[in-house]
């Protein structure tokens, strides 16, 4: 009697410990703001310049001002999000959902050692000419 108290106390505990298979990378619906590590964009910090200056060349660009958001998905992937213009402009938000279309995958942001969703923010100041990437904020939980 004594040996079966112990085989069913050992399975019981068994099933606790060894039980649980849950997804420790089930992280779908979410998206991080600060992750531990940032999505990037290419090996350089200045491959995302050289990828708005080529990708706004095949769109007619009015001079504008944008704050844009992007969300990276745990693929790499980017999508637009949104964006708000700091001067007026004659540009609409189609402009930039083709140029983000175009974007080559990213290095996904990770938490917890998995790929997850991310939030990028990005500044430009599109001119005739050029455009200028002035602002691209890649937060993560330690800064």
């Amino acid at each position: 009697m004594k040996n079966w108290f112990f085989l069913v106390l050992f399975l019981f505990f068994a099933q606790l410990g060894f039980g649980q298979t849950q997804d420790s990378c089930n992280n779908a619906g979410r998206t991080y703001i600060k992750p531990e590590y940032a999505a990037s964009f290419g090996t350089d910090p200045a491959d995302l310049q050289k990828f708005f200056d080529g990708a706004f060349q095949s769109v007619e660009r009015p001079a504008a001002i944008v704050n844009m958001a992007l969300l990276i998905d745990s693929a790499g992937k980017a999508q637009f999000s949104s964006a708000s213009y700091l001067k007026p402009t004659s540009m609409d938000d189609s402009v930039l959902i083709k140029v983000v279309n175009q974007m080559p995958v990213w290095t996904p942001a990770r938490q917890k050692n998995c790929f997850v969703q991310s939030a990028i923010f990005v500044k430009l100041n599109i001119k005739k000419e050029s455009v200028e990437l002035i602002y691209h904020k890649s937060q993560t939980a330690t800064n």
